[in-house]
């Protein structure tokens, strides 16, 4: 599990890396940036130091599944698919069926 114990980290880094290596997270309520990766699936909040320590431990005996999470929501491929559709916006011209994006060939 990863603390984040601060309150006015405008894009913790800290978070989808965490998220990444399949580490759930345990984040202070009231976070100014990147408390939209933390969820059911990849981790909790806490208020103040009173409930830091429950939050923990009801954070180890949950479900999480936060690399799966991630990957569905920011993941490679979805950025592509993203980056692909705005591409067209720019270039009506640019062939429906393929898209050359980061490398690879997309939908």
């Amino acid at each position: 599990m990863v603390l984040v114990p601060h309150r006015l980290d405008a894009s913790p880094r800290a978070l989808p890396e965490a998220l990444a290596l399949d580490v759930p997270v345990l984040v202070r309520a009231g976070l100014l940036g990147g408390w939209k990766y933390v969820g059911p699936a990849t981790g909790a909040f806490f208020e103040d130091d009173g409930d830091v320590g429950d939050a923990a431990a009801r954070l180890l005996g949950q479900d999480v599944a936060p690399a799966a999470w991630l990957a569905a929501h920011y993941g490679r491929e979805r950025a592509e698919r993203r980056l692909a559709d705005f591409l067209r916006t720019l270039d009506a011209d640019l062939p429906d069926e393929r898209v050359r994006v980061a490398g690879r060939l997309g939908p």
